[in-house]
């Protein structure tokens, strides 16, 4: 205004508009336009910024303890991993995954081995669709052909890939996913989603057993429980 009028008669009055303005918006609704936006559309962002009050609550609050799982000690076969995935889209986790698990024989518990996510997984069954009945195969340690050092490239022989087993998906699954144990505390949950933007935390017991999974549609929606309850 004084750009326009080359005086300041009109500063003040514009100064207190746009302060009433804003008080009175702030009392009304103290989200901005761009937070509205993504709470309408659900969309899973999260501020690490915000402070939450965590109160009481523990891990084993929000973690989901009856997800589908791969279990190594089972048969597994493409038509039985296809039914799986079948049943967590239908669920409407098709973002999340499935823990792969074994059992611990000296413990009697579940051992996590890794985790493959939901599109990785489809991804591995679709080249192998007309087989449904052959066993599917994941193991712990491999060697990707890629991963071959340099001096071996030097030979012609050596740059011949070795044959792919189609059955073998341990290439598809994630051999270290962030791990928390279960008296961990929620704020730490919080960073890994917010600031590493992880998409799950598998958690363990103090011991290293399986116990459950937070994935992030979860955990959103657990914050979002949280502040209406505060």
């Amino acid at each position: 205004m004084f750009e326009l009028t080359d005086t300041l008669t009109y500063a003040v009055p514009v100064m207190l508009a746009v302060l009433v303005a804003k008080t009175v918006a702030d009392a009304l609704e103290p989200k901005g336009i761009y937070d509205l936006v993504i709470e309408l559309n659900q969309l899973p962002y999260l501020d690490s910024k915000h402070e939450y009050l965590w109160g009481n609550l523990q891990i084993n609050d929000v973690t989901a303890r009856d997800v589908e799982v791969i279990r190594l000690d089972r048969e597994n076969t493409v038509g039985s991993l296809r039914d799986q995935l079948v049943t967590l889209m239908q669920s409407e986790n098709d973002d999340s995954g499935f823990p792969i698990l074994r059992r611990d024989t000296n413990q009697g518990g579940l051992r996590m081995v890794g985790y493959i996510g939901a599109s990785e997984l489809e991804h591995a069954l679709s080249l192998v669709a007309d087989e449904a009945d052959r066993d599917v195969h994941f193991h712990t340690t491999y060697t990707h052909f890629n991963a071959t050092s340099s001096i071996s490239s030097l030979s012609a022989d050596d740059n011949i890939p070795p044959e792919h087993d189609l059955f073998d998906f341990s290439d598809y699954m994630d051999q270290a996913p962030l791990t928390v144990q279960s008296n961990s505390p929620l704020e730490m949950i919080h960073q890994f989603f917010a600031k590493l933007g992880a998409r799950y935390v598998v958690v363990t017991d103090t011991e290293g057993l399986y116990e459950g999974v937070i994935d992030k549609k979860t955990w959103v929606a657990f914050l979002a429980d949280l502040e209406e309850k505060s």
